[in-house]
Formats: C-alpha cells, structure tokens, sequence
C-alpha cells in the first residue's frame, strides 16, 4: 500500500513539475515573456543572436536608372509629390485636370500624349456628385478609370475612413486592378491632413515623417506617383517650401513640391510652381484659371450641371519663391492702402474745412507710418480732393470730392475728382501718375 502511494505521489509531483514549466513558458496575451525553464525549474540557455552588423554595397553595385515620369518635370511615378496652396486657389482642379489626361492619354502641358492609365482618388473635403464627378466629367476624363475611395469596409457593413495605415488595403486595390489590366499610375490624396493617422503631432519632424513613409513607401512599391495636396499655413513671408501646413519632414519625404498661389500680374489666374523637385531640372512655372462650365441636362437636372474647369496658360520664367514673395508683396500693399484711405479720411475730417496742406498730410502720415507714394494712392482710391494752391505754394488736399460726388450719385450726375487741375486718372494709368508724382 505505502509502496503503490508513494508511486502515485511521485507520478503526480512529476506531472505538476511539467504543468508548471508549460505555464511558465507560455506567457499569456499582453503579458511579458518569461524566460524557459526546464522541468526541475532551472532555466535553458538564450539561444546565441548573431552580433549587429552595418550592411553595405557599393555603388557600382546599384542598377542605374532613369526616373518615370507621368508628366515630365513634374509627376515622378513611383515617388511622392506635395502640392501646397491656400483653400480656393485650385489645388483640386490642378489634380482634377492631371488625372484627367492620364486616364484619356491626352498630354499635359509641355508632353506627348500617353497610355490611358487608371487613378485611385482619396477625398474627404469634397463631395463626390456634385463636385468631384462633375468636374472630372467637365475636364474631359475617363470616368470608369477614376476610382473614389469611399472609405474602408470594417465587415459590419459601416464604411470608415481610410488613412495612412491602410496602406495594405490601398495596396490589395492596385494589385485588384492591375489583374484586370487597368493598372493605376496615379493616386491622389485631398487633403494630406484627413489621412493621417489619429493624434499625429504633424509639427514633430519625426512624428511627421513617421507618417508619411507608408505613402512614400506605397509609392516605390508599386511605381504609382502620390500626389498628396496640402493647405498652407498662416505665416507669411517665408519660402515656398517652408508654406505647407505642419512640418518641414513632409516636403523633406516628399520628391517633388509644387506651389500654387496668384498671378503676380493677371488677375483671376493662378500660377503651378515646383519649389522642390529632386530628380531633374525644375520646368518653368505654368499659368492656368478656372472658368465655369456647364454639363448636359440630367432628370435630376434638367437645365445642366454647372461646375468649374482648368484652363491652362503660359509659361512664366518666376521661381517658386518669386512668386509667393510678390503674392504677399501685394497683399501687403493692398493691406497698407486700405489702411491709409481710413487714416487719411479720418485725418482730413478733424481739420477746419476738412482740408489740409499736403506738407501737413505728409508730416502726418509719416508719423503715422504711411510712405508719400501710399497716402497717393490712398488718396486717389478713396476719391480725395487734391488741388493746386496758388503759384508754387503746393497743393491741399480736402474731403469736398467725396461730399460732391456723394450729392452727385443723389441728383443722378457722375463727377470725376480732379487731380491738380487734371481729370482723375484711371486705375490702369497709376504708374503714369506715379511717375509725375516722383
């Protein structure tokens, strides 16, 4: 009996040795791993890692290559390119009208013709009927080769967004098309700011690039060109490059950045400049404009859709930088003016007869901060009376334009303010007013 029970004892106390050493080496989820044991308790040896080593090849050993382009000095395939701008200046029609020559094959501005080819469209600021397909449509796309992502199936029948981490999804639909023989050369993300992970800290160099290698990563994989479209932020003064929203990182991942801002002399266009490009010369900045258009009656709209369209224009031989230094440059003068007026209004009406000498307008608007030239301007624009006094005693100036053609608009009448005896110059002949006045 003791016999047959110490037996026993001895099995079951080698069992439990075993159990033990089972859950020892089996951590559970989440939990950190321990190190194995063998079944008396004592631990096995790590087995041997293999020493770090920096690897190497040198650079005969690299393939040289030529780069892709979809649209020469410009969309690198296989690369990532950032196109920044302020909200309206028609950065989605500037990709609108790119991918509505590639799927067609008609050139872009300054290249051949091309193979049609597909383009995945990633956008969540602007509405797919009536803005994304209507101005794919007016740009003369191929619409069955626009593919709009709608978001991500979660399998409960709930779409959700799609961001940088669904780079594996983005990957399985290019592979999916590219089975169909309809392969996709472009994918276009609007705005970079809505794919980006949750809770990116996009002014941290290493957060911001963190992010964007999936992309940059996709986009080497598979040689399709991401062009990602970007805002620009609230500083003013500084280089193209440094004018897209969050951190430098973006256009340092980037290959290529483009810049869109105004025209520094046409009004109601717009200028498409590379402020980066790393692979080539950059091309000379392109004009364009968007001008409506109006798409055929449909039954829900029986009089056309009306949507907008890019027009491209001419060359300019102005740098990124140029350009974004005469948009500010402008901005600011057109600021100053504005303010002058105000002053210069405010300043007239607190002196007797709402006149003064101009020496005495001058001396004020120095003090003030306001150059000769701006109160001119500011004066002309805000209709403010300047006559000659006498034989070269100067000229005063006076707020009775103003009050006369106030009274005239009333009795039906125009009145030009008069300028030294002269009829007031129009807008477009201010350098020649300018001119006298020097």
């Amino acid at each position: 009996m003791n016999s047959n029970g110490d037996e026993v004892a001895a099995l079951l106390n080698a069992r439990s040795r075993k159990t033990i050493g089972r859950n020892i080496a089996a951590p559970c989820d989440g939990a950190r791993r321990l190190p194995r044991v063998e079944e008396d308790g004592s631990a096995l040896p790590a087995p041997p890692r293999a020493p770090a080593r920096l690897i190497t090849r040198t650079a005969k050993e690299f393939a040289a290559r030529t780069v892709t382009w979809l649209w020469p000095k410009w969309l690198p395939a296989g690369k990532l390119t950032i196109m920044d701008g302020f909200p309206g200046d028609g950065k989605s029609h500037v990709a609108t009208s790119i991918a509505a020559a590639l799927t067609t094959g008609r050139p872009l501005p300054g290249c051949l013709a091309t193979t049609p080819t597909d383009v995945l469209w990633l956008s969540y600021e602007e509405d797919p009927n009536d803005t994304i397909r209507p101005r794919l449509e007016a740009a003369g796309a191929d619409l069955e080769r626009v593919h709009l992502v709608e978001g991500v199936d979660r399998g409960d029948g709930t779409p959700g967004e799609v961001s940088t981490e669904h780079v594996a999804l983005i990957e399985e639909k290019f592979v999916e098309l590219h089975e169909t023989g309809n392969p996709v050369r472009l994918l276009v993300v609007d705005p970079l700011s809505l794919v980006l992970p949750t809770r990116t800290d996009t002014n941290n160099d290493a957060a911001s690039r963190q992010a964007l290698q999936p992309l940059a990563r996709l986009a080497q994989r598979n040689g399709v060109a991401v062009l990602v479209i970007r805002h620009f932020n609230k500083g003013r003064g500084e280089r193209a490059l440094l004018k897209g929203g969050g951190s430098i990182a973006f256009a340092a991942a980037a290959r290529a950045v483009w810049t869109v801002t105004d025209h520094p002399s046409e009004v109601g266009y717009k200028v498409l400049a590379a402020a980066k490009l790393s692979n080539g010369q950059k091309a000379p900045a392109r004009a364009f404009r968007i001008v409506g258009a109006l798409l055929p009656p449909t039954a829900d709209a029986p009089h056309g859709i009306e949507t907008s369209v890019l027009e491209w224009g001419e060359e300019l031989p102005l740098s990124a930088d140029e350009l974004l230094a005469a948009t500010y440059e402008d901005a600011d003068v057109r600021d100053d003016r504005v303010d002058c007026g105000e002053w210069l209004v405010d300043f007239l009406k607190s002196q007797p007869e709402q006149k003064a000498r101009a020496d005495q307008v001058m001396l004020a608007a120095r003090s003030a901060g306001f150059a000769e030239r701006t109160v001119r301007r500011a004066a002309r624009r805000q209709g403010v009376q300047r006559d000659r006094v006498g034989y070269g005693t100067g000229s005063v100036y006076s707020l009775r334009a103003i009050h006369r053609s106030g009274q005239s608009a009333q009795s039906g009448s125009a009145t030009v303010p008069e300028r030294d005896g002269l009829p007031e110059r129009d807008d477009t002949l201010e350098t020649f007013w300018d001119a006298l006045d020097e």
